[in-house]
């Protein structure tokens, strides 16, 4: 995967994304409240062992992202409504999906969306906060 977009940057997908970033990954991070923050200042990660400041690649817009190979969607389910305006920018035929997201029905929403593509539900157990802006 070269080019990876998280869409719902919030805890879940600022962790998993800040460590894949950190590891080398070409990780484009869509965000809204937390946008400033991050793109000035980075992610602060804190786990129990550690901390690291990640800078991270920041937007606000789809559109400035553009295709991606793989988007990780870790947005609440509950705003799945908007998933078409922010997927349609990132997704070409090419692109995998695979959604992280609370709730049921995510993966038949994103085959009804995109029927042609690859996609995947995932599960994560993790108990974390953001407990700041970016952090």
């Amino acid at each position: 995967m070269k080019k990876i977009a998280i869409v719902g940057t919030g805890a879940v997908g600022g962790y998993y994304g800040g460590l894949l970033a950190r590891y080398g990954l070409d990780i484009h991070f869509l965000l809204r409240s937390d946008y400033e923050v991050a793109r000035d200042k980075g992610f602060i990660i804190r786990t129990q062992g550690e901390e690291f400041i990640l800078p991270v690649q920041a937007y606000t817009s789809p559109e400035n992202i553009g295709p991606c190979d793989l988007v990780i969607i870790t947005l609440k389910s509950t705003a799945n409504y908007v998933l078409p305006e922010l997927l349609n920018p990132l997704v070409r035929s090419h692109t995998h999906l695979l959604t992280l997201q609370n709730g049921l029905g995510n993966i038949e929403l994103l085959q009804n969306l995109y029927p042609a593509n690859h996609i995947s539900g995932g599960l994560c157990f993790v108990c974390i906060n953001r407990v700041a802006p970016a952090v």
